[in-house]
């Protein structure tokens, strides 16, 4: 399976658990849609396209494992969870803009080199930041030169309150 098709799951309120396979690149229009009761979602590797409401209203998404390496375009609209946790996967280089996520904690990994406009939206003071590296001084020497942040978190205080630092391991 290369590509989810436009409304292949529209309305299916029994999905709790959906967990995008590694060989899928494009989630088309309204995939899965209005899916009320999913909660958990996981997303593959080698995801390249989300389309305009691939997960719209799906409102009670609260852990979302984003693991695509360099997601090319995901509509403004492709999701409209409020999340509890949102990790991007050690292998994930890029954050796409437009995720739009009001999230309490996001986890990213070291390797990240970009982050695009509008990707996070941090709304609330509980929300931190976990950065898989020993220090916030080792993830800056070792990503400042090649990080490019485009506004990617976007709040009133422009970046979230807290940064926890996890260690490698």
């Amino acid at each position: 399976v290369t590509s989810i098709g436009e409304k292949a799951f529209c309305l299916c309120s029994s999905l709790e658990s959906v967990s995008i396979p590694n060989s899928v690149t494009d989630i088309e229009n309204m995939a899965f849609y209005k899916c009320t009761a999913l909660t958990h979602l996981t997303i593959g590797k080698n995801l390249e396209y989300l389309h305009e409401n691939a997960f719209g209203e799906c409102k009670n998404i609260k852990y979302l494992e984003w693991n695509a390496i360099q997601c090319k375009d995901i509509s403004s609209r492709a999701f409209t969870p409020s999340l509890k946790s949102l990790i991007f996967g050690e292998d994930v280089i890029s954050i796409p803009a437009n995720m739009g996520f009001n999230t309490d904690t996001v986890s990213i990994h070291s390797k990240v080199k970009y982050i695009g406009k509008n990707a996070i939206y941090t709304n609330n003071q509980k929300q931190f930041i976990i950065i898989n590296a020993n220090s916030v001084e080792e993830y800056l020497e070792n990503n400042t030169n090649n990080l490019l942040v485009q506004h990617g978190f976007n709040n009133r205080q422009f970046m979230p309150r807290v940064i926890k630092i996890k260690g490698k391991e």
